[in-house]
């Protein structure tokens, strides 16, 4: 496991021992290390949303969103909802 050193401010510091000390992290390196983690997890969740949307976007042609439509739409989902036993 590597080290590393980080220089907070007075504040920070006792903000992070006090979370600590709460009983939610059982030292400042978990502490840290579950934040660099979250960091991580939403960033590749970001990604994944990205991707998602770039591939709706390139899906076809664009449809207008109209009170006809969503009318039309919510009825095909109950029906089918209906089939489906729902």
């Amino acid at each position: 496991m590597a080290t590393m050193q980080i220089n907070l401010r007075d504040d920070l510091q006792q903000r992070v021992a006090a979370r600590v000390a709460e009983g939610h992290y059982k030292n400042v390196d978990e502490y840290f290390e579950a934040l660099v983690s979250a960091d991580f997890d939403e960033s590749e969740a970001d990604d994944d949303i990205e991707e998602i949307l770039l591939q709706r976007l390139d899906s076809g042609p664009a449809i207008e969103l109209t009170p006809e439509f969503e009318k039309q739409f919510l009825a095909e989902m109950a029906q089918r909802d209906k089939s489906a036993g729902r």
